[in-house]
């Protein structure tokens, strides 16, 4: 699972958890009355809700926390505290217009991304 950022982190992990279970993140996302529009835009960054979490964690039988990055991982992701100061952040972008939430996710994105290639990490 290659992670560009905490942002991505859920939807990652989500992924990761339906391709053990041999299906998709949209067909999960149907079998449990959730609109399919999310799985896109937690893809771009956003972070769903805690009802939808716990949703899903019941579906796949795992932790709150294992879905939004708290817990070790089969490939070892452990938020650090800047993981976590990064998802406080994301999360405090819900009281903005969605306009400017993607604007900043883009911004963050972009960002990174030269970061990684100025470091010959990408």
């Amino acid at each position: 699972m290659k992670s560009q950022g905490a942002f991505i982190m859920f939807y990652e992990l989500l992924q990761n958890l339906c391709s053990k279970k041999g299906t998709t993140v949209t067909a999960v996302l149907k079998l449990l009355n959730i609109s399919t529009s999310k799985g896109t835009a937690w893809k771009n960054g956003s972070i769903p809700n805690g009802e939808i979490v716990k949703k899903i964690s019941d579906y796949f039988e795992v932790s709150t926390d294992y879905l939004l990055g708290k817990e070790g991982t089969s490939n070892n992701i452990v938020l650090d505290k800047e993981d976590e100061e990064i998802l406080l952040l994301a999360r405090k972008t819900k009281e903005l217009p969605e306009e400017e939430r993607k604007a900043l996710i883009k911004l963050l994105n972009s960002t990174v991304e030269t970061v990684l290639k100025a470091k010959g990490k990408l």
